[in-house]
Formats: C-alpha cells, sequence, structure tokens
C-alpha cells in the first residue's frame, strides 16, 4: 500500500466508441485541457496516448506534444496543443483510420483531475 506523498501508478483509460460520439471531450474533461481536436465526422485518426502528470511546484500547466516521429516539444498552450494533434491526424487522411502511429500529448500540472459530475453524483 502507498502511504501519502508517495507517487502512485494510476490505471490507464483506453477509450473507443462510435463517430462522433464524444471519446475526444470525455477526455479532455478528465485532463481539464482542450488539447483533442473535436469535429463532426472523424477528426482522430490514430491512437492519441493522453498522459497526466502532477507537480505541485508548477504555477501554470506545461503542455507537451510528440508527433508521429521525434520528440516531446514544449507547446505554449493548450490551444497549439489541440492544432499539432489536428494536424497530425489531418496528414493521415486519405490513408485511413487504422493504423500503428500515434501521437502524445503530456499535460503536467499541479491540479489533479476532478471528478466528473456524474462521479460525483452531483
Amino acid at each position: 500500500m502507498k502511504k501519502i506523498g508517495e507517487e502512485m501508478v494510476l490505471p490507464r483509460i483506453i477509450v473507443i466508441g462510435n463517430e462522433s460520439s464524444g471519446k475526444s471531450s470525455t477526455l479532455e474533461r478528465i485532463a481539464g485541457q482542450p488539447v483533442l481536436p473535436c469535429d463532426t465526422g472523424i477528426c482522430t485518426r490514430a491512437p492519441v496516448v493522453l498522459e497526466l502528470k502532477y507537480d505541485p511546484t508548477l504555477l501554470d500547466a506545461e503542455i507537451y506534444f510528440k508527433g508521429f516521429t521525434g520528440d516531446y516539444e514544449k507547446v505554449q498552450n493548450a490551444e497549439e496543443a489541440r492544432s499539432k494533434v489536428q494536424a497530425a491526424m489531418d496528414s493521415l487522411k486519405g490513408v485511413g483510420v487504422a493504423n500503428n502511429k500515434e501521437v502524445r500529448v503530456k499535460i503536467v500540472s499541479q491540479v489533479r483531475a476532478a471528478p466528473c459530475d456524474m462521479c460525483s453524483g452531483a
């Protein structure tokens, strides 16, 4: 059992569902940052790994993006991260949606994800 203050490995969440059923919106709600593209039709054409890290020393959230190749790069804000994810997805148009490529977004913040309204009974 972990003691208070020790780092804890949290479970991974895999979200699958029908087109335009709110998968990205649900993940954004958990993350607390609008970093995923949302649109009508297919807009997420490859897996997106959304990594949330807690750092109590940060005043503002830090967001990092990693495309299909290369290393993580720090972005200025959630809007820039969303734009980069969208550009990566757009590069796959005509290729299909099932592929082995993935993009990654890492959010480091002093804010812990708050439970959603459904989970808290509100």
